[in-house]
This record gives C-alpha cells, sequence and structure tokens, in this order.
C-alpha cells in the first residue's frame, strides 16, 4: 500500500473515530437510559471503529515507518479505551442482557481490555511487533462482528417491543 492510501486512511479513521466519540458522548450525557435505537447507534459505531482500527493493523506487515506504526497503535489504544470505559457506563434498553456480551467466553470488556493489554505490550517494540498485530486485528474483527450483532438485535428487538 501506498504511503498517501495509508496516510488517508489514518486520517479517515481518526475522523471516524473522534465524531462518532463526540455523537455517542452527547447522547449519553442527554439521556439517563438509552432508546433502543440509540443503543442500536451506539453498537453500530462501536462496531464500524473496532473494524477500521482492524483494517489498519492487518497493514503493519507492509508498514516500514515506525511512526506509522505508533501512530496506529496510538489510535488503537485511543479507541479501545473510549469503547472500554464508555460501554459499562451504558444504561441500554436491548433484547439482550449486558451480562451475556462475551467473546470467546470472555466478557466483552475483559476481552477489549485484553487486546489493548497486548496492543500495548507491541507497542513498546515497533519494529518487531507488526508480526502480532495480526492477531490482536482478528480479535479486534471478532469484537467488530459481535458489536454489529447486537445492533442488529436490538434494532430488530425494537420492532417487536
Amino acid at each position: 500500500m501506498k504511503k498517501e492510501q495509508l496516510e488517508i486512511l489514518i486520517y479517515d479513521t481518526e475522523t471516524f473515530v473522534y465524531f462518532q466519540q463526540k455523537k455517542i458522548d452527547k447522547i449519553i450525557k442527554e439521556k439517563d437510559i438509552l432508546s433502543v435505537e440509540e443503543s442500536s447507534f451506539i453498537f453500530r459505531n462501536f462496531s464500524e471503529s473496532l473494524y477500521k482500527i482492524s483494517e489498519l493493523l492487518y497493514k503493519a506487515v507492509e508498514i516500514d515507518s515506525s511512526s506509522t506504526m505508533k501512530e496506529i497503535y496510538d489510535l488503537a489504544l485511543h479507541t479501545l479505551g473510549w469503547i472500554i470505559f464508555t460501554l459499562p457506563s451504558l444504561e441500554i434498553h436491548t433484547p439482550l442482557f449486558p451480562e451475556n456480551f462475551r467473546i470467546h467466553d470472555i466478557d466483552i470488556v475483559d476481552f477489549l481490555a485484553q487486546s489493548m493489554i497486548e496492543l500495548e505490550n507491541i507497542s513498546e517494540d515497533v519494529k518487531n511487533s507488526k508480526y502480532y498485530s495480526e492477531d490482536i486485528a482478528n480479535n479486534l474483527k471478532d469484537a467488530s462482528m459481535f458489536f454489529g450483532y447486537l445492533s442488529k438485535v436490538s434494532k430488530k428487538g425494537s420492532l417487536y417491543s
């Protein structure tokens, strides 16, 4: 991938995460209990943010620049931190029980925190880290699909309530 294309992809992801974070923070501040539509919106945006980050991490093996890798890792850590601290504070209305939000038999927040710790560990050695990025990208893609599933189930559940 050309450097310019990668920079555009990073910028696009940063911009997307920033504006989604602003929208979601505004929704949370204005409401005590979120509607099904708002819950679905938040889950969908978590899903899309994690998907975009996973795509950047998949590209790690092609990247030669340590500063670009560091930028991707910082963006991924920021996004994971935002989701990890936002999710438990949501008072959501969904047809699913939040205590059942699990990936590979691990609570979703713990799963994301585990990915964040792994990412922090590999980001300290940027030159050798790119080969571990794919495993983390796979985990984030799993989390992305999980939040996408929650979004769709919440939306369908709202049709019957």
